[in-house]
């Protein structure tokens, strides 16, 4: 863990535990060397900060490719661990950058919805979740996050018990990729009621 993200996180924990009342649930569950996949649903723009608060290993999120545009917000984001993704089309040099993450044993960090949403809906998440997953031989650890997010506010984080997909083969169909990401987003919508 890099110093800008220990700050970072520590400035993170400090506002979330002042401003809001943070609960997390699960957290026990995690693998503490191999790689894991978080994934969760997304309902604020500080979802990814209350997931880095809430995990003791470095998160590396993907982001959107527009936030990489302006150089500072890259410089700063980078150094937190994100990398960009374009929302409409996973290339390859993004599939590349998960790979070799997940490869060396860290944490990546994915929203499988692709975007904010008020609610969980299996049927628009993407399968990219999925297909990580069983290409790094990573389990996926899902998160539901339930808030209003209005100051002093609840702010429950719910982490539920990592996933394994290990029955699966790496030459995998497209409609195996979609029932795997279902299942995890099942699971997820679960986590966040």
């Amino acid at each position: 863990m890099n110093l800008t993200y220990f700050l970072g996180k520590m400035l993170a924990a400090f506002y979330f535990h002042t401003f809001y009342n943070i609960k997390i649930t699960g957290s026990g569950k995690l693998p503490e060397k191999s790689s894991f996949i978080v994934c969760s649903n997304h309902i604020n723009l500080l979802d990814p900060v209350v997931i880095a608060v809430c995990f003791n290993r470095k998160v590396h999120f993907m982001a959107k490719e527009s936030l990489f545009k302006n150089k500072f917000i890259a410089f700063v984001i980078r150094k937190l661990g994100a990398f960009p993704v374009d929302r409409a089309s996973v290339g390859l040099s993004t599939f590349k950058d998960a790979m070799k993450l997940l490869k060396s044993g860290k944490v990546m960090g994915i929203f499988s919805q692709g975007t904010r949403m008020s609610s969980v809906d299996e049927e628009s998440a993407k399968a990219g979740v999925s297909l990580f997953a069983v290409k790094s031989e990573s389990k996926v650890v899902p998160v539901g996050i339930k808030s209003s997010f209005k100051l002093f506010s609840d702010v429950s984080v719910n982490i539920g018990e990592p996933m394994a997909f290990s029955e699966y083969n790496k030459k995998i169909t497209k409609e195996q990729l979609e029932d795997i990401t279902k299942e995890i987003m099942i699971k997820i919508k679960d986590l966040s009621n």
